[in-house]
């Protein structure tokens, strides 16, 4: 993984030093809360309805497990003893004294961390497939291009007060796990016929109040040019991204307001003006970052499907484990594996300080000290055999009308809401953050809080009894439509 030089560490050195001294005089009372307001939000801190709360940059989900201790340190000494972790795959602490966010950011810049553009309307976090550089059906190996990228965006001063917060995606396997349809911009690495490496260009995806599947505006882009282009993509929305009415100012927004063809034009326009300047980029720039994404010292390893097969057969419940928590590895004889944090009773994404510590245990027994978070909420049923009949179902459930838990994408979707103090939740069937990525449907009207599980019990049942042979929940709605899934769903519950 990316290793930090001296110009970066000093970078991030001095940004604690700035930040310290800012939050000395906004408790002295020398800055008002809207002067230290864009401070904080540059550093990650929000101020929230009961606390304040700190988000960890992790870029493109990259950890270590010594960056996983601190985390279990900083949860330990300065949280409730527990840490969360983000849609965005950042780590979170929930529960922070503003006094000691100063020291956090110090303790965090030990370990080559941070929390700066995690929060305000700048380039956020880089994303990519949480088994990047190891997935089986990798085409290129993603984490160079998000690094890049990452480098270019850090303090990028034309582009540190946008009208909205902005959210860039990169896929590089035949699979979307990095759900780029659904992001401001998705990049997806293809081949020309020549063999030369290039990027399919997505703008104007996102979810929040008004989820848009994205539109691909250039379907090669050579990846000399992709800096420049990610520039003119950025100055188009600067000038012409809505700056009156945040509700309306991200730039899905704009990009249906323009359609797809005509933003195109104008990044195009841009594009005159870049190309072949200080943006573009070389092999040996490339290089440069790539050298740091070298695969570990693997083990030459014999097949195992003999053994496993024999261990399946003993354990039934290993080999459920096995099958939903675990992928195909590039490495004969090595598997990745998820752990999930989605325990019955606890708030999805959370982790204790002790977890965190345990989970920088096995990294370093199994992982070669190396771990990835992940962008998934999904959700664990108790009944492990009726789980494995289920087979994949993405169930994401947000409690927020900014869709944290993304429940548009979701393959059953699920929206907290409030009415008159009480809690209903409204449903949406047919979501898909995947390739060919779509939004869900809603239902109907909600339910009511006890009725949920006798809810989703019906629109599963519904699934099981219409599925042919190897569907999956999604292929099965759209096969079918919704109206068999509703009949269902509220002849059992009006």
């Amino acid at each position: 993984m990316y290793v930090y030089d001296d110009y970066d560490q000093r970078i991030i050195e001095d940004r604690v030093k700035q930040f310290r001294d800012q939050t000395r005089r906004y408790l002295a009372g020398e800055l008002s809360e809207e002067e230290f307001r864009p401070l904080r939000l540059q550093n990650g801190l929000y101020i929230q309805r009961f606390a304040p709360m700190l988000r960890v940059a992790v870029p493109y989900g990259q950890l270590t497990s010594r960056q996983m201790r601190m985390m279990a340190r900083i949860a330990r000494d300065y949280d409730k003893g527990y840490a969360h972790i983000s849609t965005r795959q950042n780590v979170q602490f929930n529960w922070p004294a503003v006094e000691d966010i100063p020291d956090i950011l110090a303790e965090l810049a030990t370990v080559q961390m941070h929390a700066i553009q995690t929060s305000g309307n700048c380039l956020r976090n880089v994303t990519t497939d949480q088994f990047a550089g190891v997935a089986a059906d990798e085409l290129i190996d993603p984490r160079p291009w998000c690094e890049i990228v990452r480098q270019w965006t850090t303090f990028h001063p034309e582009f540190a007060y946008l009208p909205r917060k902005f959210k860039i995606a990169v896929n590089g396997s035949t699979s979307d796990r990095a759900a780029i349809e659904v992001h401001d911009i998705g990049l997806e690495p293809v081949h020309n016929a020549a063999g030369e490496l290039g990027f399919r260009v997505l703008v104007g995806g996102g979810l929040g109040r008004t989820p848009v599947v994205g539109a691909f505006i250039n379907e090669f882009l050579p990846w000399q040019d992709l800096l420049s282009y990610l520039d003119a993509i950025l100055r188009v929305y600067n000038r012409y991204g809505r700056r009156d009415n945040k509700y309306k100012a991200r730039i899905k927004i704009l990009v249906k307001a323009l359609t797809p063809e005509v933003f195109a034009q104008k990044v195009d326009a841009e594009m005159e003006h870049l190309r072949g300047g200080q943006t573009t980029l070389t092999e040996a720039e490339v290089h440069r970052v790539a050298k740091h994404f070298v695969d570990p010292d693997y083990k030459a390893l014999e097949n195992q499907a003999a053994a496993l097969a024999e261990l399946d057969q003993q354990h039934p419940g290993f080999a459920r484990w096995r099958v939903r928590n675990t992928l195909a590895h590039k490495k004969p004889g090595y598997v990745a594996v998820t752990l999930s944090l989605k325990p019955t009773g606890v708030a999805p994404g959370d982790i204790t300080d002790k977890q965190l510590d345990a989970v920088a245990d096995l990294a370093e027994r199994y992982s070669f000290a190396q771990l990835r978070t992940s962008h998934e909420q999904n959700i664990i049923l108790d009944d492990l055999d009726y789980l494995f009949d289920i087979g994949e179902l993405d169930l994401n459930i947000s409690g927020c009308m900014n869709a944290c838990g993304h429940h548009h994408v979701g393959h059953i979707g699920i929206l907290g809401v409030d009415k008159k103090g009480e809690e209903f939740y409204q449903v949406s069937l047919g979501g898909s953050a995947s390739r060919d990525a779509s939004l869900g449907k809603i239902l109907g009207p909600s339910f009511a809080q006890e009725a949920m599980p006798d809810v989703i019990e019906k629109l599963i049942d519904v699934y099981i009894e219409q599925r042919t042979e190897d569907e999956r929940f999604i292929d099965t709605y759209q096969r079918i439509g919704i109206d068999l899934f509703k009949e269902r769903v509220y002849a059992a519950n009006h």
